[in-house]
């Protein structure tokens, strides 16, 4: 629920639905739906193992690498791949256990998984986030006055027979609401 003032107009509610469709399709670029994206990702992998090769290995174990990295990420959205390996290479992957990681060597599979797969949650977030706001409700009206000290006096009303211990289950809130004005003192009737 939004106030009405900041509730979207259904111009901006459409625009809102668009944009979390949009983000949907992305996340559907995965290599396991598409060859395409497969080669894509494919690419980002070889050019990651190209330039941070991992610790003593030679063609054999890097095919073989090429193809591990390629069944953890099968599900994963190219580009977020691609972004996983971009913050890579800029050093921005944070610490593990408190330690920096190791940035002269390409990342173990499930490293970049993970990575990966908080790029994609970041874009799910936003775009569940635009989902909320273009089905928001407006929020009631501002209470007025009258309300709030009708709310008040059935809460003393409620705290009386609370007290009393006369509350019954079948007690409406205008009852309360004339018990508290009373002070309490219709608690029993």
């Amino acid at each position: 629920m939004l106030p009405r003032p900041l509730l979207p107009s259904a111009a901006e509610a459409a625009a809102l639905e668009r944009y979390a469709a949009r983000a949907d399709e992305l996340l559907a670029m995965t290599p396991d739906r598409r060859g395409e994206y497969e080669a894509l990702t494919l690419a980002a992998v070889t050019g990651l193992l190209l330039a941070k090769p991992a610790p003593a290995s030679n063609e054999l174990a890097a095919g073989a690498k090429e193809d591990s990295y390629m069944d953890a990420l099968d599900d994963v959205a190219f580009w977020a791949v691609e972004a996983a390996i971009r913050r890579w290479h800029r050093g921005e992957c944070g610490t593990v256990r408190g330690e920096e990681r190791d940035y002269r060597w390409a990342p173990d599979t499930v490293t970049l998984r993970n990575l990966a797969r908080a790029e994609e949650h970041e874009l799910r977030r936003r775009a569940d986030g635009m989902r909320l706001v273009a089905a928001a409700l407006p929020a009631p009206a501002e209470l007025t006055d009258e309300h709030r000290g009708r709310m008040a006096a059935a809460w003393r009303g409620l705290l009386a027979c609370f007290k009393d211990g006369t509350l019954r289950r079948e007690t409406t809130v205008d009852e309360l609401a004339r018990i508290g004005h009373a002070g309490g003192a219709e608690v029993g009737r």
